[in-house]
């Protein structure tokens, strides 16, 4: 899951909702990668595949 921006998502929201967080292999929240989902293009799940050492395939 990829937030969009929302430092508070992972301070107050996450912290107390088990559901979401057993529900996610990972949340990405883009505060902390200092990056909106739409910025250059979606540079931020490029990123994210990366870490994951995933491919996408066309």
């Amino acid at each position: 899951m990829v937030t969009d921006n929302m430092d508070s998502f992972n301070r107050f929201f996450l912290s107390e909702n088990k559901i979401i967080q057993n529900s996610f292999h990972e949340i990405c929240n883009s505060f902390y990668f200092q990056k909106l989902k739409d910025d250059r293009g979606g540079e931020i799940f490029l990123d994210i595949l990366q870490k994951y050492n995933a491919d996408i395939v066309v």
